[in-house]
């Protein structure tokens, strides 16, 4: 059930995202990725995409709320330890293109969800999980930058004029006032889950 969570919870997130930019206008569909190319080659793209994310996803998790996190819980507490290792997540972060001060927010917020995810549940899987599904959705679904790397997805987009400061422009939705207040959310959908399980 926390792998489930995970995984609903990131696709939920930028679902929401691309909806939100898709109805104020600021991206449009032009159509999809199997009307340029073979479907097969998509499954074999889409293959690459899933094995790719997932080891993203166990090796930056292992390393950030596994390892880093709960090493400095013991010396620090739990909140000192989840900000730091988070600010730490969205520093590591700065050597991808396109990086802002505002991406640096983001993706530390983003480190904050999974540390949170990883008490909550007191098992890696949730923030693997939801680690996965949001680059996931971000890039090889949506078609959305993820951190700054472009990404070619199911979705054929033309992207119009908006703010970078809103939709994170080239870096992506971790980069802009949208993505942090989706991730916010998570946060807010995370608490409610814990006080249901509680």
């Amino acid at each position: 059930s926390q792998m489930g969570v995970g995984l609903a919870l990131g696709f939920t997130l930028m679902a929401l995202i691309f909806g939100l930019e898709w109805g104020a206008g600021w991206l449009a569909v032009r159509g999809f990725a199997w009307q340029r190319q073979p479907i097969i080659a998509l499954l074999g793209t889409l293959l690459g995409y899933l094995v790719f994310y997932l080891l993203v996803a166990f090796n930056e998790e292992l390393a950030f709320r596994g390892y880093l996190l709960q090493n400095l819980c013991s010396d620090w507490g739990s909140l000192i330890s989840l900000l730091a290792s988070s600010l730490l997540f969205g520093l590591l972060h700065g050597l991808n293109p396109h990086f802002t001060p505002l991406g640096l927010v983001g993706i530390a917020l983003a480190g904050v969800v999974m540390a949170y995810g990883y008490f909550i549940s007191r098992s890696l899987w949730l923030p693997i999980a939801f680690h996965f599904s949001w680059n996931f959705a971000q890039g090889p679904l949506f078609s959305f930058p993820v951190s700054g790397l472009v990404s070619e997805g199911v979705f054929i987009i033309e992207w119009k004029e908006a703010s970078p400061f809103l939709t994170g422009g080239a870096f992506g939705p971790e980069g802009g006032l949208i993505g942090v207040a989706a991730l916010l959310l998570g946060l807010l959908l995370l608490w409610l889950w814990s006080k249901r399980r509680a």
